[in-house]
């Protein structure tokens, strides 16, 4: 509202890592501006950061490099919006920054060893059926 109403432009990121237990959530937040409105919260995957940063003095690659060491070596996919070319409203620039968010690696299933043996059948002749 605050950029609708002084017409100034405003980025929207959505940064998503899969990290099991706890994180250091003071040193993620501690890549951004104290102006920088941020929020982190726990998914089924893992990690969502979420920021919404004027432009003024912003500098978006910065931000990235900052966050990605934050996140001490863990991978994270990192999707933009821009307000107001891609939406109007938080929710539809949230939404678009998730969209542009890298497609996860699909996840790997170990197969666990099935007790059932499918060797012990017997082939039945047909002469048994007369």
């Amino acid at each position: 509202m605050r950029c609708r109403r002084r017409q100034e432009p405003a980025s929207v990121l959505v940064a998503r890592f899969v990290a099991p237990g706890r994180i250091a959530s003071g040193r993620v937040l501690s890549c951004f501006r104290l102006t920088d409105s941020v929020t982190i919260a726990r998914t089924r995957e893992g990690w969502e950061v979420a920021g919404v940063f004027d432009q003024q003095g912003f500098d978006r690659d910065g931000l990235e490099r900052r966050l990605l060491a934050a996140l001490d070596g863990k991978a994270a996919g990192v999707g933009w919006a821009r307000f107001p070319e891609d939406g109007l409203t938080l929710e539809l620039l949230l939404e678009g920054a998730r969209a542009a968010l890298p497609a996860p690696a699909p996840r790997r299933f170990r197969r666990r060893p099935s007790s059932l043996s499918l060797g012990t059948a017997r082939a039945s002749s047909g002469s048994e059926a007369e």
